[in-house]
Order: structure tokens, then C-alpha cells, then sequence
């Protein structure tokens, strides 16, 4: 006999040894509905969820458990999707989002996590090269073709 509903605050899923390989949890604090999936060693290598202000959340991890790369959308602001690749310390080094009137905009930053370059696309393309505090060095903003000149100081 097989039951038309199951209900839980949260599932485990185990392989064929009694590993839990994927959990499903309605979450605790402003966590609101997230997924883990594990891989054979019990680490937790990607996870999805939906948490209390809205924002949606998939997130890739390396076998230490470091999200190397995550798809957001509404963690920083409104709806906008963001895709964000980072390093083995965790540290955002590139990351492309869109934001709510279609502009988009790709970041690229240091090994330190430092933004360095900047290209956006919107009516007109911007593109921007940072020093290694952050500052502006050299942009450009304008429609194609346009030289690079060194920023306004």
C-alpha cells in the first residue's frame, strides 16, 4: 500500500551503505526550504534553497567545502541573477549579473578578491581597470568605437 502524501520537516535520503546523500529540510532561521546533496565521502557538495526575504540560492562546493560557484537570485538586490565563480579560498574572482532594466555586468577580480576589471553593457558599454586598492585607473564609457583613456582624476 503506498501512501498519496508524506510529510516532514526534513528527509534523508541514503545509498545502499546508509550514507545520507541527499537531505531535505524546510531549514531553521531565515532558512526557508534547503536541499544538500552529499557526495560518498559525507561531504556536502551542493545545496539549494529559498530563504525568508525571497532570495533563491544554488550553491556548487569543492571537496573541502568551499562554494566554488553559486547562482543567486535576490541575495543582493530585488531579482536581479547573479553568478558568482570563486576560488579555493572562497573569494569571489569573477561574476556576472543582470540587473533590473537589462544592464549587465561582468566582474573579474584579483587573488586577493579585489575588483580589476569591470565590463558593462547597457545602452552604452562601459569598461573599467582598477588598481590594486580598488581605485579606478583607466576606463572607458561609451558606444563603440571608443578609445580607453586614463580615468578623470
Amino acid at each position: 500500500m503506498t501512501a498519496e502524501v508524506v510529510r516532514a520537516k526534513r528527509f534523508e535520503l541514503v545509498d545502499d551503505e546508509g550514507k545520507v546523500r541527499i537531505i531535505l529540510d524546510v531549514g531553521s532561521g531565515d532558512e526557508k526550504a534547503v536541499m544538500g546533496i552529499q557526495d560518498n565521502a559525507g561531504n556536502n557538495r551542493a545545496a539549494f534553497g529559498i530563504f525568508e526575504g525571497g532570495s533563491v540560492i544554488l550553491a556548487l562546493k569543492d571537496a573541502g567545502g568551499t562554494t566554488r560557484a553559486s547562482l543567486a537570485i535576490g541575495e543582493k538586490s530585488a531579482d536581479q541573477p547573479r553568478l558568482i565563480f570563486a576560488d579555493s579560498f572562497g573569494r569571489a574572482r569573477a561574476e556576472i549579473a543582470v540587473n533590473d532594466n537589462g544592464d549587465v555586468e561582468l566582474a573579474l577580480a584579483d587573488k586577493w578578491g579585489q575588483k580589476r576589471a569591470m565590463l558593462g553593457v547597457a545602452e552604452d558599454v562601459a569598461l573599467g581597470l582598477y588598481d590594486v586598492e580598488g581605485n579606478l585607473a583607466n576606463g572607458m564609457v561609451g558606444r563603440p568605437p571608443i578609445a580607453l583613456e586614463k580615468a578623470s582624476e
